[in-house]
């Protein structure tokens, strides 16, 4: 616990966790490109935590009307394609999920064994081959969508012969349990689990998600906790439905469902209203309102990522963050929608004609968004948006108070303040002062800290 300058307690003890999304000029977007070949496209599903590293997909050769992806990895510019597994011959891959520090990547590949063309989940670690998870060769078809923080479980979908739905499968140090829910009286799995959070608690539980259905086959979003061997579940009766990403406590789950024809983005709370969605707005309030998803959400909660359509004209849909924030006129805080697009452009990003369409991670610090756009060649393409820096963009030093209590340095004197820990929320918003501060972490000491303000004032 450090402590902090007066101006900086009193805007988080009055706004609690707010995180307003600052006006910075060292907003990047960065478009992927795609694998060699003769077509283009390419989706980007996960990055490190850092942001260094992102995994996808891009088409690697079509046959016909149907397209064949091929897993990468992208870093320092240069997008690696991963093949397959070693077994058989390639028709298809892609990359799901990483862990934290880029080492591990997690996804399926189609190839053919024997006269059968198999779907197969797999782990590749480092620069080694993708080794298939579970028994091989394997006839029944399985996929790997995420890996928890610590790399311990790996979560995604598995389908026995002669059915058309998959079911939800959670490996644990390789080992599989399969997570089942009683609905309609009977046990059904159909679904997929979509991420999985670290250990929590005093009984190193675990959070779940994915969707699930019934004897209707009409899929509802869904999470299990989980402890020990015991997955507890919970569904969420909205149909037509999944949950797709958790904060890093492992309470807020984000995700999509049905509500009133309209498919709405929504999060809940697991240890305070686990089945009652909290739905977000739509970036614009309009009839045209058809669908929207939150994918994935910042480890403080303070950003909730994925796209909402009927925005712009020219596009289907767009990418969109809600930033949790409170606004003139809101009489508690909320999530907030922000098209990114409009938010690369509000900050002197050059788009080229590149839509930002689906954002599909975001890295736990919140500073880097990935997932695919369309280029001006109308080709879909993968994108990476850094939204903040380590540096805080280069602000201006200040001196937010502008009294005795403190000195040049930024640095408070007074000894009444008490500690407060802001690891998690580098970006504080004032009330009384125009313009957004910025605390670097490594500047914090037990006197106070320097701050940065956004916009400069001019003439600073």
């Amino acid at each position: 616990m450090k402590r902090l300058s007066r101006f900086l307690i009193v805007a988080v003890m009055a706004i609690g966790s707010l995180c307003l999304i600052p006006a910075q000029a060292d907003v990047v977007l960065t478009r992927l490109g795609d694998l060699e070949g003769s077509y283009f496209s390419s989706i980007a599903e996960d990055v490190s935590d850092d942001g260094s590293v992102v995994v996808g997909s891009s088409i690697a050769h079509k046959v016909s009307f149907n397209s064949y992806y091929e897993a990468f990895r992208w870093e320092n510019g240069t997008m690696e394609p991963l093949g397959d597994l070693d077994n058989g011959d390639f028709i298809s891959s892609a990359a799901y999920g990483i862990s934290p520090d880029g080492s591990v990547i997690v996804g399926e590949a189609e190839h053919t064994v024997e006269t059968e063309n198999v779907l197969a989940a797999y782990v590749r670690t480092g620069n080694g081959p993708m080794i298939q998870i579970g028994e091989s060769p394997q006839l029944e078809p399985s996929g790997a969508l995420s890996i928890s923080p610590d790399g311990q479980c790996i979560g995604g979908f598995y389908r026995l012969t002669g059915e058309y739905l998959t079911r939800a499968v959670l490996w644990e140090n390789g080992v599989p349990s399969y997570p089942e829910l009683s609905i309609y009286g009977s046990d059904y799995n159909y679904g997929a689990v979509n991420a999985i959070s670290n250990p929590y608690g005093l009984d190193d539980q675990r959070t779940v998600v994915g969707k699930i259905a019934g004897v209707d086959l009409i899929f509802f979003p869904a999470f299990w906790i989980k402890t020990g061997g015991t997955l507890t579940p919970t569904i969420i009766r909205y149909s037509d439905g999944e949950m797709c990403g958790i904060s890093g406590d492992g309470q807020r789950i984000v995700g999509m469902a049905e509500h009133f024809s309209i498919f709405k983005a929504f999060y809940v709370d697991v240890d305070v209203s686990p089945t009652s969605p909290q739905w977000l707005d739509f970036p614009v309030d309009s009839v045209m309102n058809t669908a929207a998803c939150a994918r994935d959400i910042s480890s403080d909660k303070s950003i909730i990522v994925g796209y909402a359509s009927n925005i712009n004209p020219e596009v289907a849909h767009e990418a969109v963050m809600w930033v949790w924030s409170l606004k003139e006129g809101d009489s508690e805080p909320k999530y907030h929608p922000i098209v990114l697009n409009q938010y690369a452009d509000d900050n002197g990003v050059d788009r080229d004609g590149f839509f930002m369409l689906e954002a599909r991670a975001i890295t736990p610090d919140g500073e880097v968004i990935v997932g695919q756009g369309i280029n001006s060649n109308q080709d879909l393409e993968a994108f990476h948006l850094r939204i903040a820096g380590s540096n805080g963009g280069g602000g201006t030093l200040t001196n937010p108070l502008g009294n005795d209590d403190v000195d040049e340095h930024g640095n408070t004197r007074s000894d009444s303040l008490g500690p407060i820990n802001i690891s998690h929320f580098p970006n504080v918003y004032s009330f009384g002062i125009d313009g957004y501060f910025w605390c670097a972490e490594e500047t914090i000491t037990d006197e106070g800290a320097w701050f940065y303000r956004y916009p400069p004032p001019e003439g600073d």
